[in-house]
């Protein structure tokens, strides 16, 4: 078939060659790289495909971006077991923390009342939970 304006059956032909060339590729094999040609954006002559390369057996990005949070969660606490923490409200749980989120970062949860979670800043949680 021959290709002459990009469209997406084209690039969704394209994308499965690429997969099929680098899966097989002996250097990569060899070197315990995987390549996965993913995402694509077209106009009628061009498509750049979004490429990932990792290491097999390494780490994916969920993965690191979990332990990163824990060990903010982990600075945050001091090292210490603190997670339940009480109020004169009541009493929480400290079940999240995402770095990203400036705004609000920690996830807490009502552990007496109703089990729901609660997305507060760092201006509140010093002026609830600080001794």
């Amino acid at each position: 078939m021959k290709i002459t304006k990009m469209n997406l059956q084209s690039a969704k032909q394209i994308r499965v060659v690429l997969n099929s060339i680098l899966k097989d590729n002996e250097i990569l094999k060899q070197n315990n790289i995987n390549v996965n040609v993913g995402k694509c954006t077209y106009d009628d002559d061009i498509a750049t495909y979004k490429v990932e390369v990792s290491i097999i057996g390494g780490k994916s990005k969920k993965e690191v971006l979990l332990q990163r949070q824990k060990d903010d969660l982990e600075d945050i606490l001091g090292g210490s077991d603190r997670i339940q923490l009480e109020s004169k409200n009541g009493k929480y749980r400290l079940v999240g923390y995402k770095s990203r989120n400036k705004k609000y970062p920690y996830i807490m949860q009502d552990i007496v009342k109703s089990g729901k979670t609660y997305k507060i800043s760092h201006q509140q949680m010093t002026n609830l939970f600080a001794k």
